[in-house]
């Protein structure tokens, strides 16, 4: 067990509100909300239990969320520019796992048609290939209140939450993601866990809460950028220490998944972290470690053999016989868009972890594509 340190708690809370105005300023908004709606958090959310750590969380508005985990050079794929579908063309992911339409039926292989669902040399699920989804979408099946969003200052401050529920057609989906949460660490509504189980799940503004049948979610880049920082200046090659953080968060969100299906999510969209400027002071070794992650994180969502090997890992599988899981893999939106020495092109706030508005935007459209591809949500 972590034990806490007395005040680490506000330390967590002061670094969240150091980059809440670093990014407010450099996109000229101080709106920590983004406009956002929907029920309130419960408790107090800069507390933190013996878990302990804080999360990082930044961002403006109108911006757009980060990576908390900050450079990889593990995606190449100039197709990540477009904003729309997920895994299309080689790097495309599909089902093979019987992913269920909302309607409770499931579909012979899982998965949507379309160049988003093709299979290639870095896409697919495993030894699947393309999907045909022969089965036809059934809308309407899910309401608002039935849909949960967790996560950190991506989803938060970074934008990316409204953003998603703009693009979904300006519905208004349950959420409880604030910036500064982490997945192993933090207390109260700074820990992801803690958003589900106790924000949600008790949620007193909600008719009936544990009503829930999808989860959208990020997390666990605050586990390494702020509770672990050294990480970002360690080689991968000879630590332990940074290893086996990375596996106690992922042991943690491992946990979360299996608590959400066993409460009757149904489906859960998780998106990851975008490749942040390795050229950018303190992110030197941020890329390698990302790169570590990116496929013991995807195999927890989708199953390892649902994984592609290489490029675009985003991909399908199930998290149990009852709930399905898509992994979204973000960092081939940002090809082309990572280097601060182009401010033209660069998609990142002064801060260089968060996201602008640009990315932000491909991002949720990313993420919903996929949840139309397998028709979670409509």
């Amino acid at each position: 067990m972590r034990f806490q340190t007395t005040f680490e708690g506000p330390r967590r809370s002061v670094l969240s509100v150091a980059i809440a105005l670093i990014a407010g300023c450099a996109n000229g908004s101080s709106t920590s909300d983004n406009g956002s709606t929907g029920p309130a958090t419960t408790g107090p959310s800069q507390a933190s239990t013996p878990d302990g750590g804080s999360s990082l969380g930044g961002g403006s508005s109108s911006g757009s969320g980060s990576s908390n985990v900050g450079a990889s050079s593990g995606s190449t794929s100039p197709e990540g520019d477009a904003t729309t579908g997920v895994g299309s063309g080689d790097d495309g992911a599909s089902s093979g796992d019987g992913a269920s339409s909302e309607d409770g039926a499931s579909s012979d292989d899982g998965g949507g048609s379309g160049s988003s669902g093709g299979s290639g040399s870095s896409g697919g699920s495993g030894s699947s290939g393309s999907s045909s989804g022969s089965s036809a979408c059934v809308t309407g099946q899910t309401t608002d209140q039935q849909v949960v969003m967790l996560g950190d200052s991506y989803m938060d401050l970074a934008n990316v939450g409204p953003t998603i529920m703009q693009d979904a057609g300006n519905r208004t989906f349950r959420h409880y993601y604030l910036a500064g949460a982490a997945m192993n660490y933090g207390g109260f509504n700074l820990n992801i866990p803690y958003q589900f189980d106790t924000s949600a799940l008790m949620d007193t503004s909600v008719t009936n809460p544990t009503d829930i049948k999808v989860v959208i979610m990020d997390g666990g880049g605050n586990d390494i950028l702020i509770d672990n920082s050294q990480c970002l200046t360690t080689p991968v090659a000879g630590d332990t220490t940074c290893h086996t953080a990375i596996q106690g968060t992922l042991n943690r969100a491992q946990q979360l998944l299996q608590d959400e299906s066993s409460k009757g999510v149904q489906h859960i969209v998780y998106y990851f972290y975008p490749d942040l400027d390795p050229n950018v002071s303190g992110h030197e070794y941020a890329g390698a470690w990302l790169d570590y992650a990116y496929p013991l994180a995807a195999a927890m969502c989708c199953g390892s053999a649902n994984v592609p090997a290489s490029g675009d890992l985003s991909c399908h599988g199930n998290v149990t016989a009852t709930t399905d899981c898509t992994w979204v893999d973000t960092r081939p939106l940002f090809v082309g868009h990572n280097n601060s020495a182009d401010a033209s092109t660069y998609w990142f706030m002064a801060d260089n972890i968060h996201p602008t508005q640009p990315g932000a935007s491909a991002i949720a459209a990313k993420v919903w594509a996929a949840m139309q591809q397998y028709c979670v949500a409509q």
